[in-house]
């Protein structure tokens, strides 16, 4: 049963991962993640400002901190991760669209099932991830589960390029 704390340190590391490449990429376009905030229902000017902040400086901690395997870390990515989908949904059910700015100007998506299919599965992560003790090594876990990570986002590409050339060949362009 060794695998099960290395399957708990690449879920982590997954996460983590998440929230470093989430964070810093809102960080580096704050003007336009401020404004994508407007859009959301409910969302007040005033507090575009400090969320705006607030939130990639949020995120980089928790990725830090799920790093060094601090248990709050997980806790609170799941919380934030669960704020996060709450959003979604008041999106949804407002019946608009709203960018997703999950990743600064790095996407182009907006609120859907699969932010909240994305979402739930990093909560999935975390909640694996829970029972994990102190960090044992350090170099391993972040370079596979960045690997995982990009071959995640390069299948949801393909999935979504397969789907263009189903609809041109459709068309009869292809």
């Amino acid at each position: 049963m060794t695998w099960i704390p290395v399957a708990q340190q690449l879920a982590s590391d997954l996460v983590a991962w998440v929230f470093l490449l989430s964070g810093g990429a809102k960080l580096l376009d704050l003007r336009n993640f401020r404004i994508g905030l407007l859009y959301i229902p409910h969302m007040r000017v005033s507090w575009t400002y400090p969320i705006a902040v607030a939130l990639p400086l949020l995120e980089l901690a928790l990725s830090a901190g799920l790093y060094w395997n601090e248990p709050r870390a997980r806790w609170a990515g799941v919380g934030l991760l669960l704020l996060f989908c709450a959003v979604t949904a008041l999106v949804m059910a407002a019946r608009i669209r709203v960018q997703c700015n999950c990743f600064g100007g790095l996407g182009d998506r907006a609120l859907s099932w699969s932010t909240l299919r994305d979402n739930a599965l990093l909560i999935g992560l975390l909640l694996v991830a829970l029972p994990l003790g102190p960090r044992t090594e350090w170099a391993v876990g972040p370079v596979v589960s960045l690997f995982i990570l990009e071959a995640y986002v390069l299948a949801l590409a393909m999935r979504s390029n397969i789907d263009v050339l189903k609809r041109l060949r459709e068309q009869g362009a292809l």
